[in-house]
């Protein structure tokens, strides 16, 4: 998933999709990574609307929910995201 602008790449994030499988049932998840904004470009949202748009797209795929990979710990938090 990427974000542009005057048509080059300025914030981006990788998804990963999976099944688990737990007492007989399974579900479908989304592992979400290397969230990454071009450092000229950090502090406009940027990497949140990313975000935001990688969740929307794996949830209307029928993914019942995503993981965040982050060495930011406690980051995210304030975009709804639960360590």
């Amino acid at each position: 998933f990427v974000r542009r602008q005057a048509g080059r790449i300025v914030s981006c994030c990788a998804a990963r999709r999976f099944v688990w499988t737990s007492q007989g049932q399974r579900w479908q998840g989304a592992m979400i990574g290397f969230v990454h904004t071009v450092p000229a470009a950090r502090g406009r949202g940027l990497a949140a609307a990313v975000l935001e748009d990688a969740v929307d797209a794996l949830a209307a795929a029928g993914a019942d929910f995503a993981v965040l990979w982050s060495g930011l710990h406690g980051y995210y938090e304030r975009l709804g995201w639960i360590a």
